[in-house]
């Protein structure tokens, strides 16, 4: 950030937080197209049966 703000203090952090923000929105939209929900198996709970 000290790159950014050796311009003007306010638009400086204006572009810092404009960076911050694409950068989140990267790695959201990394989520959106490449996560999943499903439950893998070694999560899933196993029924034991009584001999």
């Amino acid at each position: 950030s000290g790159f950014l703000l050796s311009q003007d203090p306010e638009f400086g952090w204006r572009n810092v937080f404009f960076l911050l923000f694409a950068v989140n929105l990267l790695g959201l939209l990394f989520y959106l197209i490449f996560g999943e929900a499903d439950v893998q198996e070694w999560a899933k709970e196993r029924k034991l049966t009584r001999l």
